[in-house]
């Protein structure tokens, strides 16, 4: 079997800009220490997906009506990185850095479900799936107003984990 589905997360923002204030401290080529009550502005949008999957789907038939489904897939999944963009200002000083990233991954799902079948062609159909997918991104730094240091640009992996819950009628020709 194969399915095409398209999802979308919202980045978990708090996380993310601990972990970017972190790589910034510890890896400019100077002394960096950003203050506990420095202003951060940060700006994320959604993490969109489309994903192309293929592999075996197993149904079982418990009764005349009622179908029990299984699933586990793989394929392509094409990943839409948020526009993200980060201003840290403090002691007049003023660090910013932006990502914006498109990227072809390998994901999963593996799921089930089940169908009730209302006559020969239609039924109705209940879905659980768990999807992972990987995504990379490259932030990098611009420093300016009395920041002299370089950081090197950060190349992280954010793996994309989802539960999807299908509802929807079957059409079997």
């Amino acid at each position: 079997g194969g399915s095409f589905s398209f999802g979308s997360n919202y980045a978990n923002r708090d996380s993310l800009l601990r972990d970017v204030i972190t790589y910034i401290e510890e890896n400019a080529s100077g002394i960096v220490d950003i203050p506990e009550d420095a202003e951060a502005l940060h700006g994320s949008g959604f993490w969109n997906y489309i994903n192309i999957f293929l592999g075996p789907h197993f149904s079982i038939r418990a009764t005349q009506n009622l179908y029990f489904d299984f699933r586990a897939l793989g394929g392509l999944s094409i990943i839409r990185a948020p526009n993200q963009e980060l201003t840290i200002t403090y002691d007049d000083k003023y660090i910013y850095t932006n990502s914006n990233y498109n990227n072809v991954a390998f994901g999963w799902t593996a799921g089930g479900g089940i169908r009730y079948k209302f006559n020969e062609n239609l039924a109705l159909k209940l879905g659980a799936d768990y999807v992972q997918t990987k995504a990379k991104n490259t932030y990098t730094f611009d420093l300016f107003s009395g920041v002299a240091d370089d950081v090197p640009p950060l190349d992280s992996e954010f793996y994309i984990k989802t539960v999807e819950l299908t509802a929807g009628l079957a059409y079997s020709f």
